[in-house]
């Protein structure tokens, strides 16, 4: 049976994942929030995320006794799968958080918590591109213009559903699944903090990243993004 929910869906709101955060301090029903804009949208490590009308930014938030180190990279996996069914894009994982369609960024997943009661209210936020007009040159869209909102809600739904039943992940070789959608994999990648390169060989079970360093040692690496050779 999918899990009870409500969701909540907007013209335009500063940030989706705000506003799931105050619903999960008055509730602990788990709630959706859609918009068709957001005017403070975010990413990782507070950078701006641009949220134009007509594209897809969403939030999930829940309350739980624990966090999965592994949510980030499991909602890429599950949010790939989702685009795939609904709308039979082939869109690959850039560790740990990146949507990747043609070989330039479409989308994003930034989870954000905050311990509330003795419990920790989880806010999954989503944000892809449909269709955008954009001057910098690692940005994409999917080229899905003119989608109604009809076909979007329907997509939101399927996707909230299986978002709600993470743990089914768990069931299968996620990970095999996650490395062979991640399109980096055996690529060099560097880390903004060190004077050195490495070559992705995937994920572990946390999610963590697994980098080979010059001297052929295994590195697990879980802090900020990479920087993946001939990307970004």
């Amino acid at each position: 049976m999918p899990k009870k929910y409500k969701f909540l869906d907007f013209e335009e709101v500063a940030s989706t994942n705000d506003v799931c955060l105050i619903e999960l301090q008055k509730s602990d029903i788990p709630t959706a929030v859609s918009a068709d804009s957001q005017t403070q949208g975010r990413g990782r490590n507070l950078k701006s995320w641009s949220s134009p009308r007509g594209n897809i930014s969403y939030s999930l938030g829940i309350r739980s006794s624990f966090i999965d180190p592994s949510i980030t990279v499991k909602t890429g996996l599950i949010v790939i799968k989702a685009l795939k069914k609904k709308f039979n894009k082939e869109v690959y994982l850039k560790w740990p958080n990146d949507l990747i369609y043609k070989n330039k960024k479409v989308g994003g997943i930034l989870v954000e918590s905050q311990t509330h009661n003795n419990e920790i209210i989880i806010i999954t936020g989503i944000g892809i591109n449909l269709k955008i007009d954009s001057s910098e040159e690692h940005w994409g869209d999917l080229g899905l213009d003119g989608i109604t909102k009809n076909i979007k809600d329907n997509f939101l739904t399927y996707l909230t559903d299986e978002l709600l039943h993470l743990e089914k992940l768990n069931n299968i070789n996620w990970c095999g699944d996650w490395n062979n959608s991640c399109m980096h994999i055996g690529k060099n990648v560097s880390i903004e903090t060190r004077d050195e390169s490495f070559i992705f060989l995937g994920i572990d079970d946390l999610g963590h990243a697994k980098l080979k360093n010059k001297n052929s040692q295994v590195e697990i690496y879980n802090q900020s993004s990479l920087k993946v050779d001939d990307l970004y």
